[in-house]
Order: C-alpha cells, then sequence, then structure tokens
C-alpha cells in the first residue's frame, strides 16, 4: 500500500512541477509559490518514506516522476493556444 501512495504522490508532484516550470516559462508567476510549498511537502514526505521502506521504493518514484511528466506535458499540448509557424512570425 505505501507503494501505491508514493506512485500516487510523486506523480501528483511531477505533474505540478511540470506545469508550473511551463507557466512561469509563459510568465505566469501567481501559482509558484504555493506550487513550491506543496511540491517541497511531497519531497519531504518522499524522502522520509524512503528512510521508513528502504531503497527498493525509488521503483515506483522514478515511475511516478515519469508518468506524471508525460501526463502533464500531454495535457499541456492539448490546452497551449496554438502558435503560428515560424516563418509566419518573421513577417
Amino acid at each position: 500500500m505505501a507503494y501505491i501512495l508514493i506512485f500516487c504522490a510523486v506523480w501528483l508532484n511531477a505533474v505540478l512541477r511540470t506545469f508550473n516550470n511551463l507557466r512561469i516559462m509563459r510568465l505566469h508567476y501567481g501559482t509558484a509559490i504555493p506550487v513550491c510549498l506543496i511540491t517541497a511537502f511531497i519531497d519531504v514526505c518522499v524522502i522520509a518514506s524512503v528512510v521508513q521502506h528502504g531503497v527498493w521504493i525509488f521503483i515506483p518514484i522514478g515511475l511516478g516522476y515519469g508518468l506524471g511528466q508525460i501526463t502533464a506535458m500531454k495535457i499541456y499540448e492539448r490546452r497551449r493556444p496554438e502558435t503560428p509557424p515560424e516563418n509566419e512570425l518573421e513577417e
């Protein structure tokens, strides 16, 4: 059960970090501090879980981060506004 909880926490952490990074790149600074506080809390929980359950918990942690980043990028790709091709920007 701990492995599933850690996987979910890390997945959420990766989604939040990826969205936060993408929003900051687009100069939306309003969510930076709250999201950083949430991700810091999740990081502390993950570190505590490694101490409690041992090094083999790296498997759900790695899978959670990877799938969380892929999920966030796919969602962001669907939601972002269309940008004109590069040759139209030069005109």
